[in-house]
């Protein structure tokens, strides 16, 4: 990421504008979330690189085939089986096992699908380095317990 996680401006990287490529071509996404904020964070975005959208039919006309992309929190994907999701992008740090259930989301009818996760490159009184996951000694056989 280049950009702070909150202005979610780093999408402006991987979703192409509409003058160069149209809503038609665009691989079918969904864009996950943790919080309804940061959903409406990402509609912004969105809208600033594909343009406005009635944003009250977006979940219809995105199961429909009409929206190629749709910002949702992950009660969005909870009993639906889209087989047209080909990526799903995560913005933020999230638990293992909702992401995983998250990025499933796509590649439903067996072909490949591509999941993008935006995190922080540190993360205040985060641990930032692997060296702060394992100690120096929790490897070596000879401090096994």
């Amino acid at each position: 990421m280049s950009e702070s996680l909150t202005s979610c401006k780093d999408l402006l990287r991987v979703i192409p504008t509409a003058v160069d490529m149209p809503s038609s071509k665009l691989a079918p996404t969904l864009i996950y979330s943790g919080t309804r904020r940061k959903t409406g964070e990402v509609l912004e975005v969105l809208a600033r690189a594909r343009g406005e959208k009635d944003k009250l039919r977006v979940v219809e006309d995105f199961a429909d085939g009409k929206f190629p992309m749709c910002s949702c929190t992950m009660a969005l994907g909870l009993g639906q089986n889209w087989t047209r999701v080909r990526s799903v992008i995560h913005m933020g740090r999230g638990d293992p096992s909702a992401v995983g259930q998250m990025i499933g989301r796509c590649g439903r009818d067996g072909r490949p699908g591509l999941a993008i996760i935006f995190v922080e490159k540190t993360r205040t009184g985060g641990k930032n380095k692997v060296s702060q996951f394992v100690s120096p000694n929790d490897n070596d056989p000879r401090h096994a317990r």
